[in-house]
């Protein structure tokens, strides 16, 4: 059997003899570290020259199997996650050259430990090896290239250790660390984090969230709290009313009346907000005149259920066929095929992702009919009806929500608001016919049973259909707190409910209502003439 590789024509390369088989690697400006396998719990350095040379500085021992491992140009230190006895540990190796120059002196100690100068003076001839006890396993670490400072993820928390010159005398400085700040994040298991100038990013295995830590004025009161609560959950909206939180939302996830299939999202700037990702910063630091005081600016908040599905599938495929090129993001009827026979359980959520979009309606039924002979469920019936209407088949969309009529008679729903009921008393005779499924969306939407940020992907095509989309649309704006937005809209399309509108949505906030009406009564008079 023949094999193909792919090959990448790189201008030069070098092969490097090691001492023992490698395992992990990271590169410096002018440094390389070659971590063994567990077999040898060695880390070698190697110099970098202008020219392509690699030449060997020197090996130093570590206290297990190095699981991750990173370098700092600023400081010149090492830092590693290691393995013992099924424990992991963080460890810096400090002044690490001084092993190339055959010194094989070592220093262990714990972070923060006061050091006597006498015992001190040592350390100009020897490496230094910083403990950095931790109350999580650490399962992933960056560092800062300007500071040189720690970010360290665990779960449901990011640590950051700052870098200390500390100066013993006048011919002696030794490198420490100081855990400086917590940040702690709800339901958050990092799979690599990265810190740059107080910027913090971090991804799991389907989000990526970035963050920056601003400065803020510290106060007079030396007795200030040195926890900050940064969540937007509890931004009043509605007159008061708090969006839900985290706990809810997975509350309503696993309803069973209703399902929501969530679209890869990428939220910047003010919008990333609505990630509904609590975070909350715990200064840690020895609290002093320079004691520096974080908030939180969110930046990006990115969700793939896209990468979810071509990660899946590629596995999937893989396993079926050892050789396959996984590099083509596996036809989506191909998709369809493989995880109808690796995990039928997830056709539902696959079909609902981005990449299936232009999936062939048909193919798609006859996978999911195929996997509801085996094991029938309201979300593969739910599915079905959804490609139905993609093919424009009514007959058999009705037939399948006919199938469990009891989804919609759950205690989720609200009162329609009366401005929704005059937009849709305008409607068109063809959205008669769909006049209950229609009144249960907007139900769902006018309760707090239903995340809106969550669910606007799956409403967007439905936005553009006449007075049921434009309900639906302000509907959004409103849940999500836009109410300008929301008056601009009724303006344009339905400008008699917008009254209507503002005095049910904003009777607490007059000049609201007076600044837009009045400003479009002045710029379109002969459409409004009746407002006032």
């Amino acid at each position: 059997m023949v094999r193909l590789y792919n090959l990448h024509p790189f201008g030069s390369q070098r092969v490097v003899p090691c001492e023992r088989e490698p395992a992990r690697f990271c590169c410096g400006r002018d440094v390389l570290f070659v971590a063994g396998t567990a077999a040898s719990c060695r880390v070698e350095a190697f110099a970098l020259g202008d020219q392509g040379s690699c030449e060997p500085l020197g090996s130093f021992a570590t206290l297990g199997p190095v699981l991750r491992m990173a370098h700092s140009q600023a400081g010149d230190y090492l830092v590693t996650i290691e393995e013992k006895s099924k424990a992991t540990f963080l460890r810096a190796y400090v002044n690490w050259r001084c092993m190339s120059a055959g010194s094989s002196r070592v220093c262990v100690r714990m972070v923060g430990h006061k050091m006597e100068e006498s015992y001190s003076e040592t350390l100009k001839e020897q490496m230094s090896i910083v403990e950095m006890p931790l109350s999580d396993p650490p399962l992933c670490i960056s560092c800062c290239p300007v500071s040189g400072d720690l970010l360290v993820g665990c779960k449901n928390k990011l640590v950051v250790f700052c870098l200390k010159y500390l100066v013993i005398n006048q011919n002696l400085t030794v490198l420490d660390f100081e855990r400086s700040l917590i940040l702690h994040i709800d339901n958050l298991i990092p799979a690599e984090v990265a810190f740059c100038a107080r910027h913090v990013a971090v991804t799991t295995e389907l989000d990526v969230l970035i963050l920056k830590l601003e400065l803020v004025q510290q106060s007079a009161d030396r007795t200030e709290q040195c926890a900050y609560s940064v969540s937007t959950l509890e931004k009043p909206v509605d007159g008061g009313a708090k969006d839900e939180g985290p706990s809810t939302l997975t509350s309503q996830l696993e309803l069973d009346e209703f399902i929501i299939c969530q679209k890869p999202v990428e939220l910047l700037g003010e919008e990333s907000k609505l990630c509904e990702i609590p975070i909350t910063l715990e200064s840690t630091e020895l609290p002093t005149e320079d004691t520096k005081r974080f908030q939180v600016q969110y930046l990006l908040f990115s969700e793939k259920l896209q990468c979810f599905t071509v990660r899946c599938s590629a596995a999937a495929a893989r396993d079926e066929d050892p050789y396959i090129d996984t590099t083509v993001k596996e036809s989506a009827n191909k998709v369809l095929q493989i995880f109808c026979v690796a995990d039928p359980v997830q056709l539902p959520h696959i079909l609902c992702s981005s990449c299936m979009t232009n999936v062939c309606p048909l193919t798609a039924v006859k996978y999911l009919q195929r996997v509801e002979k085996v094991m029938p469920s309201v979300v593969l019936t739910l599915t079905k009806a959804f490609m139905a209407l993609k093919m424009g088949d009514l007959t058999m969309y009705e037939h399948e929500m006919d199938s469990y009529k009891e989804i919609n008679s759950c205690s989720h729903f609200g009162l329609i608001f009366p401005w929704v009921t005059s937009i849709m008393s305008a409607s068109s005779p063809s959205d008669k016919g769909y006049h209950e499924d229609i009144s249960k969306l907007q139900s769902l939407l006018c309760s707090q049973s239903i995340n809106v940020a969550s669910v606007l992907p799956v409403l967007e095509p439905l936005m553009e259909a006449g007075n049921v989309g434009l309900a639906i649309r302000v509907l959004c704006s409103t849940r999500l707190g836009k109410h300008e937005e929301a008056i601009e809209q009724l303006l344009e399309r339905c400008p008699d409910v917008a009254v209507l509108y503002a005095q049910h949505e904003l009777k607490d906030d007059n000049r609201a209502v007076d600044k837009y009406l009045k400003y479009h009564w002045v710029t379109n008079p002969a459409d409004n003439s009746d407002f006032f």
